[in-house]
């Protein structure tokens, strides 16, 4: 079982990093596009940067449901476990 608060701390780095934004911003109930201002092409850089942290592969559909921070650690725990 992978422990959710470090994934959580992973996925923030990555997120703050390929949205370019500061880390205050990004919390658990962040939303992609409404709170942080992610377009489908950040969103499909956040997904290959957690398939090159993580070692696991995000497709099309599984980008498609990634809507808030907590959907992403969600989506890669399930890949984890």
């Amino acid at each position: 079982m992978t422990d959710l608060t470090t994934t959580f701390d992973r996925v923030h780095a990555i997120v703050v990093r390929e949205l370019t934004i500061e880390p205050d911003f990004v919390k658990r109930e962040s939303h992609l596009v409404d709170d942080l201002g992610a377009d489908s092409f950040g969103s499909i850089c956040i997904a290959q940067a957690i398939e090159e942290e993580f070692g696991v592969e995000v497709s099309t559909p599984e980008i498609k449901t990634m809507h808030t921070v907590a959907d992403i650690v969600d989506l890669v725990a399930g890949k984890l476990t």
